[in-house]
């Protein structure tokens, strides 16, 4: 029998979806850094886009990295 593929949409655009993953880790996930620019936000954002994309943290960063 024919079964259709599930196609998953990983693109997470929306700064609303970020902003609520954000929140909610924060509270789960307590990043305070001292003397660096890369702020707990700037992680969570990263784990989410590899979360999303089905990809490693460091592939994540990369990624990211050449959007800049």
């Amino acid at each position: 029998m024919f079964k259709p593929a599930l196609k998953n949409n990983r693109i997470l655009r929306s700064q609303q979806v970020l902003n609520a993953l954000i929140m909610i880790l924060r509270r789960y996930l307590p990043l305070e850094m001292k003397n660096t620019r890369i702020t707990a936000e700037d992680i969570i954002a990263i784990l989410g886009y590899a979360s999303a994309h089905r990809i490693s943290i460091g592939a994540a960063w990369a990624d990211e990295m050449r959007l800049i």
